[in-house]
């Protein structure tokens, strides 16, 4: 077995002279036999301080069994890394020392760690990007607000000013719509930035959803009636009480409603569908519209996730309105679906919202 083993056998004294080594260390090491024998383990060993950390550790506990890594440095010069272990025979009270050449598996190791370094300090330089794109998002955000609230102002006064020129009026009319919509976006924006540094405050409080659905319905109505869309809503006349902050609610109804709005096609109608299912509220915005692709359907809540950017562009928006759903949805607990059979057969989005304690435990 010794003559014939696949892997490096030496018999070693106290000293660590090798008093006898097989077939398989001289090749491991390049010496011959008769090269070996009688001489310190360490003429195989390179000048690495850690093999005298090593060579130390052996000859204190070559009564007992003990294992390490040495850098070795064969006849040739050339080096390989040796995983060695030494015990002491039981019968006959030699030293034996196995040694096994790792060198392709520590490479392996170092060159895993290496990998595994670069892609934490990739995903860290990722992630600072990504901070850093927030908070520059949230500042442009904010100082794009204050100028566009005195457009909005101005227009808004100008607009109402009796014996203005047909042109005039339309003009301004076009300024007041336009700052809206994007005094909309730069708030989505700012929203979405809060919610991801977790400065946005909820006011929870126990409140009945279905005024907060009407009042997203009428605030959408100017821009259904532009559109030629038709919206059509139904509720269920028992009474519910959800947990939630009302503003936010209407947010998210908002989007909801003026998403399906705008991919819905003149003449075409949206149906909204508020109730009580099990111990939650539902509310399901269905329209008959432009439909979702499958590809893109995981990714419809994603932020700045757009569809087909080169059709999509002719219904503008900046791809935020489903993420802050999404996002408002989720420190809510609720939940949030979007279904569609595909291109040209619409949407339906499902949202559901806990009911509150009191109100589920009444009916449990």
């Amino acid at each position: 077995m010794f003559e014939l083993a696949p892997v490096a056998i030496a018999h070693l004294d106290d000293g660590l002279k090798l008093e006898s080594v097989n077939p398989a260390f001289c090749a491991l090491s390049g010496y011959s036999s008769g090269e070996l024998v009688g001489r310190n383990f360490g003429v195989c060993l390179s000048e690495a301080p850690e093999n005298e950390r090593e060579l130390a550790a052996m000859q204190s506990g070559m009564n007992d069994r003990h294992s390490g890594r040495f850098n070795f440095k064969r006849k040739d010069g050339s080096l390989a890394e040796i995983q060695g272990q030494v015990a002491r025979e039981s019968v006959s009270g030699a030293r034996v020392l196995v040694a096994e050449d790792v060198s392709l598996q520590i490479q392996a190791e170092r060159a895993r760690e290496r990998l595994l370094a670069s892609e934490r300090a990739a995903r860290a330089e990722a992630e600072r990007g990504n901070r850093l794109r927030e908070e520059f998002l949230a500042t442009l955000s904010h100082e794009l607000r204050n100028p566009l609230n005195a457009i909005l102002g101005w227009a808004t006064v100008l607009n109402r000013q009796p014996g203005l020129p047909e042109p005039v009026t339309e003009g301004l009319r076009a300024i007041e719509r336009n700052s809206r919509i994007q005094a909309r976006m730069i708030s989505d924006l700012l929203d979405s930035a809060g919610i991801i540094f977790g400065k946005v405050r909820l006011m929870i409080e126990t409140i009945d959803p279905y005024p907060v659905v009407k009042a997203a319905i009428e605030s959408v109505n100017d821009m259904a009636l532009a559109a030629g869309v038709a919206l059509r809503a139904s509720y269920d006349e028992e009474s519910i009480h959800i947990e939630a902050d009302a503003a936010r609610l209407q947010q998210i109804v908002w989007n909801l409603l003026s998403n399906a709005i705008k991919f819905s096609s003149k003449g075409a109608a949206v149906d909204i569908q508020a109730g009580r299912i099990g111990d939650a509220f539902r509310l399901v915005v269905r329209d008959y519209g432009r439909g979702i692709e499958p590809e893109f359907l995981p990714t419809i809540f994603e932020r700045f996730s757009q569809q087909d950017g080169t059709k999509t562009r002719s219904y503008g928006g900046l791809g935020l309105g489903m993420a802050l759903v999404k996002q408002l949805t989720d420190v809510h607990d609720g939940h949030i679906q979007a279904e569609s059979g595909g291109a040209g057969h619409g949407a339906t989005f499902t949202l559901d919202m806990p009911m509150s304690r009191s109100d589920a435990q009444s009916t449990s």
